[in-house]
């Protein structure tokens, strides 16, 4: 999706932006706003479950996405009046634009009373599964530090005036720091090194699966199509061609996910906003600390402790 406009203000987040003594200098660590339980889909990515006048909806955590959605079918259900945006909107593949918002008064996220949370609306069918109600996007996810324990199934949001690099909770180790982009969306762009070459990808929670340009692996690879190792896994009608490749090693900054299944395509058959894109089959093998105000991801393997 691509986003256009204005920055909307996307939440009145008074409970959550209280500083804390941390940004006094009186204290370095954590503070914990919210943990969730996050439930995976069909398709293996991650929801976690918001409350609204005593009904629960399950919603998509989306790194890649760029506005927080409710569906239609929850507009309905809870009676909410749409609005046109004079601001923020968004276009989706195919070209439905995405310009009417809604204002939900009084969630429940994570045992924290929300007073007002602004999303935009969107079909039933653009989420991707029937259980799946909304998206949350870096519009709300950027104002916190956002920590995902997948082997845990907690998702966890932190306050952001903590001192630089005080993140570590969950291990002995010492987490892998990889400074991250962030685009015009927000998006969590992060250099990394794939069997020893270097490229830059697209970290996305709201992806099920891993992908890249083809032209980009050959570039990255000096190679072509001729590469024997390269196979064609499907060419659906024709018109769209999948490629396999049997990379050995994803390493961010050292903490490695071996045999990363990541897919190729053409760059005229996706169009995809960056060259790749690293999606659940992988980051489910990670812990992932996501710090957006300092611009860095902590990564250790998901079992670390």
């Amino acid at each position: 999706m691509k986003i256009g406009g204005a920055a909307a203000v996307v939440a009145i987040l008074q409970c959550f932006t209280q500083p804390s003594s941390a940004a006094s200098g009186q204290d370095c660590g954590l503070h914990a706003l919210a943990q969730l339980d996050m439930s995976t889909d069909a398709s293996g990515r991650v929801t976690v479950p918001m409350t609204v006048n005593g009904q629960t909806f399950n919603m998509l955590v989306d790194t890649g996405g760029s506005l927080s959605t409710v569906t239609r079918s929850v507009v309905s259900t809870l009676n909410l009046k749409q609005e046109a945006s004079s601001g923020a909107y968004g276009i989706y593949y195919g070209g439905e634009v995405i310009d009417h918002y809604v204002i939900v008064h009084d969630a429940t996220f994570g045992g924290q009373a929300i007073p007002e949370l602004r999303f935009f609306v969107m079909k039933d069918q653009r989420v991707g599964l029937a259980d799946e109600n909304g998206t949350l996007a870096p519009d709300f996810l950027r104002w916190f530090d956002v920590d995902f324990d997948f082997a845990n199934a907690k998702f966890t949001l932190f306050r952001q005036d903590h001192c630089e690099g005080q993140v570590n909770y969950w291990t002995r180790l010492i987490p892998a720091r990889v400074e991250i982009r962030l685009d015009s969306n927000t998006h969590l762009v992060v250099p990394l090194q794939l069997d020893g070459k270097s490229i830059d990808a697209d970290i996305d929670t709201g992806a099920a699966n891993s992908t890249g340009s083809l032209e980009a692996f050959e570039n990255a690879f000096d190679t072509d199509e001729n590469n024997k190792d390269l196979k064609l896994k499907s060419d659906g009608d024709g018109t769209f061609h999948v490629y396999a490749y049997p990379f050995k090693n994803l390493s961010f900054e050292g903490v490695s996910v071996q045999n990363p299944e990541i897919t190729l395509s053409p760059d005229r058959e996706t169009h995809m906003r960056h060259k790749f894109i690293i999606g659940m089959n992988i980051l489910r093998h990670l812990h992932l600390y996501v710090a957006y105000k300092e611009k860095a991801i902590y990564v250790t393997p998901a079992t670390a402790h």
